[in-house]
């Protein structure tokens, strides 16, 4: 009985996988992985939540992240309005830091520096309170392992 007509669609925060099932034949999945909105309501569009981090088997990147021999890192939200938090295990023990840089190269934030393990998770917060929207660069470094990576600040 649930339809799409007039409605807007936002994926719901425990779907960790992309379409599963034919999304043509009558839309199966349309109530078990979709929040539906009444036309026109854009509250909370840009600024989705996900469990899929912490809570979601097989597609648990956390998991991944933690048994991995390379820094990786995860920044959620991102795209972001105010605040992201990057996410990363390192592979080795060390030294640890997470730089934040405007388009032109200059240093934003630093908002991680830290003695890190290997095999642990660490978060960074950063808040971009001030900052014109645009794109960001970050990069995390621990040890003598390098990741970098885009962030897209798009304000409230």
């Amino acid at each position: 009985g649930a339809t799409t007509q007039n409605q807007t669609l936002v994926r719901k925060p425990n779907v960790c996988a992309g379409v599963q099932t034919d999304p043509t034949a009558d839309f199966p999945t349309l109530c078990s992985e979709w929040d539906t909105l009444g036309t026109d309501v854009v509250s909370g569009l840009g600024s989705h939540m996900s469990f899929c981090l912490e809570n979601c088997e097989p597609a648990n990147k956390q998991a991944q992240l933690e048994t991995a021999n390379v820094l990786d890192v995860v920044a959620f939200p991102n795209p972001f309005a105010t605040m992201t938090t990057l996410r990363f295990v390192s592979p080795v023990d060390g030294e640890g830091e997470v730089h934040i840089y405007d388009l032109n190269g200059r240093l934003i934030a630093r908002p991680f520096a830290q003695t890190v393990e290997a095999g642990v998770r660490y978060e960074a917060n950063f808040a971009a309170h001030g900052l014109p929207n645009g794109t960001y660069f970050y990069i995390v470094r621990t040890g003598e392992e390098v990741s970098r990576g885009k962030l897209l600040l798009i304000g409230e």
